[in-house]
């Protein structure tokens, strides 16, 4: 997952917000901000599992079973080819 893919989950998880909290005339402007602040980061952390997730099956679907086996046998490196797929895939570094 590159900087663009977070940008685009970032800009869907404010189009939800947005449609989806309404405001109303009895609501103080910071209320309404705060309920839109909650919205956007709770459907971005949603949205950044799905995609979590769909990693995950991905490398189970590929990978996983190779990697268990070499586990099985006392090889960590199988593991360690898993984490990197998942680093790669959302940016970070394995410092």
């Amino acid at each position: 997952m590159n900087e663009q893919r977070i940008r685009e989950i970032a800009n869907q998880s404010s189009e939800y917000a947005e449609t989806t909290i309404a405001y109303t005339g009895s609501m103080v402007p910071y209320e309404w901000e705060a309920r839109l602040m909650k919205a956007r980061d709770l459907k971005f952390t949603e949205l950044i599992l799905k995609e979590f997730s769909s990693v995950i099956e991905g490398v189970y679907q590929s990978e996983l079973h190779s990697f268990m086996d070499e586990w099985e046998r006392g090889n960590l490196n199988g593991l360690s080819r898993a984490i990197e797929i998942i680093n790669e895939h959302f940016g970070v570094s394995a410092e």
